[in-house]
């Protein structure tokens, strides 16, 4: 299993301009490569405030991003789409 972990955006990227709603997702650890972002969205439907991205692959699917009620649900929801990709490219 691989770990990613969710790292603020002002920790990850540096500076203090970034939203506290602003997160990378990093594989490994706090210092292992950005992979995906994990934010909270300005204009979204309904209650779904969190948006998730897999940055780290190309060409990107349509299964790679999605939106979610908490940052939690987000974090898992990547977490499954990660290792569905896996899964489908071994």
């Amino acid at each position: 299993m691989i770990d990613l972990i969710l790292v603020s955006a002002q920790e990850s990227r540096g500076g203090q301009h970034w939203s506290d709603d602003d997160y990378d997702v990093r594989l490994g650890d706090a210092t292992g490569p950005v992979v995906g972002k994990i934010f909270k969205a300005v204009m979204t439907p309904d209650v779904l405030d969190w948006l998730w991205t897999i940055t780290e692959r190309m060409p990107r699917k349509p299964t790679d991003r999605g939106y979610a009620a908490t940052r939690e649900e987000a974090m898992e929801a990547f977490k499954k789409a990660w290792a569905s990709s896996d899964e489908t490219s071994a």
